[in-house]
């Protein structure tokens, strides 16, 4: 029950605005971006069951299942404070298009700073 509670507070906490007096207050979207990174790392998780050529699952699970597993390192890295490489992480989106006929390439690509 406890755990619910707390998940409930994230939640709360997540859409509640922000100010420079509130405690969780986010000043910099590195923050952000971690929190970001570990959803996807967490849905990793969750969609383990449905990776694989074999799963009889439902399609988009599957796509979203592959979609996370392909990122949840550069997920980490996020998490962790690091850097990853934007090409290697490109090329494991495109993987997944490959695998399912998607094209999540594309909208990833505007995201790529010229300095990738």
């Amino acid at each position: 029950m406890e755990n619910q509670f707390l998940h409930l507070k994230l939640i709360l906490d997540l859409r509640t605005p922000r100010s420079r007096f509130h405690p969780h207050a986010m000043p910099d979207t590195q923050s952000q971006a971690r929190i970001l990174a570990q959803g996807i790392y967490e849905m990793r998780l969750l969609l383990s069951g449905f990776l694989g050529s074999q799963n009889n699952g439902d399609p988009a699970v599957r796509r979203a299942a592959h979609l996370a597993y392909a990122l949840h390192n550069e997920a980490l890295s996020v998490i962790e404070g690091r850097t990853f490489d934007g090409t290697k992480a490109m090329a494991k989106v495109r993987a997944v298009d490959g695998m399912f006929g998607e094209n999540f390439a594309l909208r990833f690509e505007k995201h790529i700073s010229s300095e990738a």
